[in-house]
């Protein structure tokens, strides 16, 4: 048997021999939840591209990205995160809730997925995007 101590599992399904997968999730979220009181979660982004830029208004509560598009794109942060600009093509979405900042920098990221031809777009900053070869010249 564990001791309460090491394993985050109520005593009572320390017991048991067979913990079904919806128990360890609730389990796992209730961990969770406590752990995020006390760390801030981050996510950086950076923005790939001739002209692409981005700047925050409103204490970190509105993006507006430049993308190539006839029109900026803007974003309002939902009430759990904040976006801050460290450069023009470098973002930092930060919250006390993973899945929030992280679902937020997902939508940033949608609306330019990087290209695998060149590179370009926007990426998470640890992100390595391997780039296909173009068109083969004929000789």
């Amino acid at each position: 048997m564990v001791s309460s101590s090491s394993s985050p599992l109520p005593p009572r399904l320390q017991q048991d021999s067979k913990v079904t997968k919806e128990q360890l999730f609730y389990c796992w979220m209730n961990v969770s939840s406590t752990l995020q009181m006390e760390a801030k979660f981050f996510r950086f982004l950076k923005l790939v591209g001739v002209g692409f830029k981005a700047r925050t208004e409103r204490e970190g509560r509105e993006l507006f990205l430049k993308l190539g598009y006839s029109h900026e794109v803007q974003f309002t942060a939902p009430p759990a995160v904040r976006v801050f600009c460290f450069k023009p093509n470098i973002l930092c979405c930060t919250g006390l809730d993973k899945d929030r900042v992280h679902h937020f920098a997902g939508a940033v990221r949608s609306c330019k997925p990087p290209e695998v031809y060149k590179g370009k777009g926007i990426l998470y900053i640890d992100e390595v995007i391997k780039l296909k070869p173009g068109k083969k010249q004929k000789k």
